[in-house]
């Protein structure tokens, strides 16, 4: 498939695959040391109005301003039935994901971040590692409204060996020189996990500080 030019051509720990068949099965590792495996995708559905409505203080799972949640696939299913149809073809390309991604044995909800972003979780803003779920499958995200998420270069990226004491993640300062680069809203990437257990290089990444910003509601598929 054609390597979009959001992500760098010539850095090869990013593979790009065609089909969503080619994204579970791709290995992280090898002579490149691949640490992401993403699927470029183009959405057409409305998610921006899907959470506008799951954000709704009326929606019994919405938890409110302070923190983002995760919508589990049965709670998805559930309030559907109370969502309009113009966010259907949404909510069905969203449980697509999710059915997909339990098919592979993962744990998978669709994050609702509030307007103001994520309010007691600051280190998501901060360029970091994850160190959560089974290593060999990593964890596997989409965002489905923007802004999407920011990726380092490894060598343009230096421990935060400081403020990672106070995280439960290890943190990064970007060199000075370096290009933050964007994964496109749809992409469905999966990128490593652990990496200190699979001796591979880590992915860093982060969210888009500039989410707190536009005051808009943002939905994620998060699945580890």
């Amino acid at each position: 498939m054609k390597r979009p030019a959001y992500i760098p051509k010539d850095y090869k720990r990013i593979k790009v695959v065609k089909s969503e068949n080619a994204l579970h099965t791709a290995q992280f590792g090898g002579r490149h040391e691949v640490n992401c495996i993403v699927q470029p995708r183009t959405l057409s559905a409305d998610f921006n109005a899907l959470a506008q409505a799951l954000i709704s203080p009326t929606n019994p799972f919405y938890l409110g301003e302070r923190s983002g949640y995760g919508i589990e696939k049965e709670q998805l299913i559930l309030q559907s039935k109370k969502m309009p149809e113009s966010v259907q073809p949404a909510i069905d390309f969203i449980l697509a994901d999710m059915d997909r991604a339990l098919a592979e044995g993962f744990y998978v909800s669709v994050w609702l971040i509030p307007p103001r972003g994520h309010q007691d979780n600051a280190s998501v803003y901060k360029y970091h590692h994850d160190d959560v779920g089974f290593p060999e499958k990593g964890r596997l995200i989409s965002c489905y409204t923007g802004p999407a998420t920011l990726f380092l270069r490894n060598e343009d990226a230096v421990p935060d060996m400081l403020a990672s004491q106070d995280a439960d993640v290890g943190l990064y300062e970007s060199v000075t020189t370096a290009t933050a680069h964007s994964f496109a809203i749809g992409d469905i990437w999966r990128q490593v996990s652990r990496p200190d257990i699979k001796g591979m290089p880590p992915f860093i990444h982060r969210a888009d500080p500039q989410g707190r910003a536009i005051n808009e509601p943002r939905l994620m598929l998060v699945a580890s």
